[in-house]
């Protein structure tokens, strides 16, 4: 609330603002380099910092604000670790507002972002702020078309820092949701072009999803299932040896990391997407990976409290199936009896239905129902 009363001062009187901004602002700045930062109140810095710059309440142009923004991150002692996560993306989505606001002035902010990911002298916290301020800059459509920050990404997905390798994947995700027809085929791309970096492609490919609405994603929607069934079901993408200690061999699942990204990025789909899949396709799919990894997977070989938890699942379906085939008349419905025959045949779904229906009680007595003993 005390950053909206500020923002309305901006907008309205702009005079009262510039008389307390010295004391005011270092506060304001703390904030945003706090992890305390989200929500409401980063929309509402949000909109103040948009109101400071173009009121011209204070001497503080676009340049020094911006300064202000990043220069906590631009010492050579500073490491990435050391300055909360949270802080990083605030800033990031701080300076996307002033670009937004100031469009001129764009242009040259891409274009130093660009150089400070490049030059590799700079400090790591310095490029993965970088990266990430080119990722909003870029969800809100204003990279000004510029093609070699497709490359500076791809070559930031090869550095010795995974920080870096993370945020220029979040960035190329928003910058594909800022401008789709351009980011996304090269994503889907290079995705089948570049094998050592499906992982950190899926989650831009995820970044995508989860923010663009369906019907943006629609006419690429074809495209991106394709590629997904095609990494879930890869046999290059199997278990491979790559170590060996002493006499022992040390089996490594190179695509383990792929196929769970995808299983991710299936279940964002599921989530936003459902009227647009083919749910019995989806299914085939979804069978295939509870065989799979124990990460992907859940089965009788998991540890004893995930395997418990699943048993009680099983065993709360079979008392809901036990209600069912208690109904009065229910022989009479073909579907119901077709389903009693399969859990009959299925000799573990039959021994935890008799013992719901014996040792709980199913609701079903001997002689009204269905039975399937």
């Amino acid at each position: 609330v005390s950053i909206t009363l500020l923002t309305c001062m901006a907008k309205a009187c702009p005079s009262s603002l510039a008389k307390i901004s010295s004391s005011v602002l270092p506060g304001v700045f703390k904030l945003i380099h706090s992890p305390l930062l989200q929500g409401g109140a980063l929309l509402a810095i949000l909109d103040f910092l948009q109101a400071l710059l173009t009121s011209k309440a204070t001497n503080l142009g676009y340049s020094q604000l911006l300064k202000s923004l990043m220069e906590p991150f631009q010492s050579s002692k500073t490491s990435a670790d050391v300055l909360h996560r949270q802080s990083y993306h605030s800033v990031a989505r701080c300076v996307a507002a002033l670009s937004s606001a100031s469009p001129k002035e764009t242009p040259g902010t891409v274009t130093n972002l660009i150089q400070q990911v490049k030059t590799s002298s700079s400090p790591e916290s310095a490029r993965v702020l970088a990266l990430l301020c080119l990722g909003e800059v870029g969800r809100n459509g204003s990279l000004g078309g510029s093609k070699e920050v497709q490359g500076v990404i791809l070559e930031a997905f090869s550095s010795t820092y995974e920080e870096i390798k993370t945020a220029a994947s979040c960035a190329l995700g928003g910058m594909a949701v800022g401008s789709l027809n351009e980011f996304l085929p090269f994503i889907l791309r290079e995705i089948s072009a570049q094998p050592r970096k499906q992982y950190l492609l899926l989650h831009s490919l995820k970044e995508v999803i989860s923010a663009c609405p369906a019907s943006s994603l629609s006419p690429h929607v074809e495209s991106i299932w394709a590629l997904l069934f095609q990494h879930c079901e890869s046999q290059e993408e199997g278990t491979r040896n790559l170590v060996e200690m002493g006499p022992f061999k040390h089996t490594v699942d190179d695509g383990l990391d792929v196929r769970k990204a995808a299983f991710e990025c299936m279940y964002t789909l599921l989530d936003s997407c459902l009227e647009g899949l083919d749910v019995l396709q989806f299914l085939d799919h979804v069978e295939e990976g509870l065989k799979d990894h124990y990460d992907i997977r859940v089965k009788a070989g998991s540890v004893k409290q995930e395997f418990e938890k699943q048993e009680e699942l099983r065993r709360s379906a079979m008392r809901a199936v036990a209600a069912l085939l208690a109904v009065p008349e229910v022989e009479r419905s073909p579907s119901m009896a077709e389903f009693a025959n399969q859990i009959r045949s299925n000799a573990d779904m039959a021994s935890i239905y008799q013992s719901v229906q014996g040792g709980e009680g199913g609701g079903m007595a001997p002689t009204e129902g269905m039975d399937i003993s």
